[in-house]
């Protein structure tokens, strides 16, 4: 998770959360610029990131915006789950959606009803699917209508033409 480094509020009434740079860029910045990951750079950053979920769950909190563009790299290229401004105690119902979260929704986040730590899980595998494949895993460029259908029927997501060896 990158490092809060302190929060305030703006002469303007506005709340600021300050977090560390990360000079690496975002994952979704990686993909766009070099393509889809090896499987295992795609499963080491998983796991790295699946740690901050299940820390994130111990404390009771969803995350709810776990996509390529919320994976930011340190300057060592160490993976870092950024933005938990969706976060919200487990408890709580479904966050708004935002245009970019959409291809990695959950199907219960898209109908609008109570999250689960299930949730959190949907978003890191369909993250690890783009980082297989370069591409939202329900694509991002249809209507949002026809994503929320998609998601909502639960549409199989395919990595046709991916190998998935460790041989890479």
């Amino acid at each position: 998770v990158v490092p809060m480094l302190r929060t305030f509020v703006t002469d303007a009434g506005t709340g600021v959360v300050e977090m560390d740079f990360c000079q690496g860029g975002s994952l979704q910045a990686r993909l766009a610029a070099d393509g889809p990951l090896t499987t295992s750079e795609a499963l080491a950053i998983t796991e790295v990131l699946a740690d901050a979920l299940d820390t994130a769950d111990e404390l009771e909190l969803l995350h709810l915006d776990v996509t390529p563009s919320n994976v930011l790299f340190t300057g060592f290229q160490q993976p870092q789950l950024a933005d938990f401004g969706l976060n919200q105690p487990s408890a709580a119902g479904a966050p708004p959606l935002s245009p970019s979260s959409l291809p990695y929704s959950a199907p219960e986040v898209v109908r609008g009803t109570r999250p689960t730590p299930a949730a959190d899980t949907w978003m890191l595998a369909a993250t690890y699917a783009a980082m297989r494949t370069a591409k939202a895993p329900f694509g991002d460029s249809d209507p949002a209508s026809v994503l929320l259908r998609r998601i909502e029927r639960g549409d199989r997501v395919g990595l046709r033409g991916v190998t998935l060896s460790e041989s890479e």
